[in-house]
């Protein structure tokens, strides 16, 4: 037996007449008035009603923040993008430069070997830098 069935069973025991019962059931719905077969169930409801709203409270702050982090995560990323980029970029001057330096000091000690041998200068140096060499 359902509750409402046991709710009948107990108006008609308290001598209420079958219409007047349905009338009552029929209303309760509209009036707010449900059945439980626990006890005391709109205290320990309104108990987690509260609990809930007091967790949603603190939960709000977390979601903001969650939020902000999620959103500055975001840009985090573009920024380590940018230094990932930057210090490939300066791996690859350095590299350049290093590769730059040792044509140059090549070139100084081909110069001061000309100037041992004493032979003009500007037109090795010509030669170095066009890339000309006499065979």
């Amino acid at each position: 037996m359902n509750l409402i069935e046991q709710f009948k069973a107990f108006l008609k025991a308290q001598g209420l007449e079958d219409t007047i019962i349905e009338n009552i059931v029929k209303g309760m719905p509209g009036a707010k008035i449900y059945l439980s077969a626990e006890e005391k169930i709109d205290e320990r409801y309104n108990k987690l009603k509260r609990a809930e709203e007091l967790l949603d409270e603190q939960l709000k702050p977390l979601t903001a923040r969650s939020k902000t982090l999620r959103k500055d995560n975001g840009s985090n990323e573009a920024l380590q993008g940018e230094v990932i980029k930057y210090k490939n970029d300066l791996a690859a001057l350095q590299d350049k430069y290093d590769k730059d330096v040792v044509k140059v000091e090549k070139k100084q000690q081909i110069i001061d070997a000309l100037k041992k041998e004493e032979l003009p200068t500007q037109i090795c140096w010509l030669r170095l830098s066009t890339g000309r060499h006499r065979t």
